[in-house]
């Protein structure tokens, strides 16, 4: 059941309100002067998908007094700590280039690229032999799936 959050004729008023709710299954009622119809829920049903909102149910409602529509949508919990990600990422390349200048540096580099064929031989041979290993079982457990539904 959603938490009726705000009744009101104010979108500024009602934008507030739905900043300071909590997360969780919300609703919200636009009065108007106006009647609504079908196509004005349908409307902001799309506006509100396309803009990323999890709407459960856009309605119309037209009882004594002012027609109104009730929008019923997921409020997800607030997301942090993920900003500070693509920093982190910088130092990380700027170590992998000095390792690798020091590693060309400690061993010769003609050493290495007489060497990268065998190496890559065995990265992708290893690679493909892990994938055709782990096929089985996956294929095993897809088919148990399907036939359990």
């Amino acid at each position: 059941m959603a938490t009726q959050l705000i009744e009101t004729v104010h979108v500024e008023e009602a934008t507030r309100a739905e900043q300071e709710a909590p997360p969780g299954i919300i609703e919200v009622r636009f009065y108007t002067a106006e009647p609504l119809n079908r196509e004005d829920s349908q409307a902001a049903y799309d506006h509100l998908w396309a803009n990323g909102v999890d709407v459960r149910k856009v309605y119309i409602h037209n009882q004594k007094g002012l027609p109104y529509m009730g929008v019923v949508y997921n409020r997800p919990p607030p997301v942090t700590g993920i900003a500070a990600l693509p920093l982190a990422i910088i130092p990380l390349i700027a170590f992998g280039m000095i390792a690798v200048l020091v590693g060309v540096g400690i061993f010769q580099l003609e050493t290495i690229t007489n060497n990268i064929a065998k190496l890559l031989l065995i990265v992708f041979g290893g690679t493909i032999v892990v994938a055709l290993v782990a096929r089985k079982p996956l294929e095993a457990a897809a088919t148990r799936y399907v036939q359990r539904i």
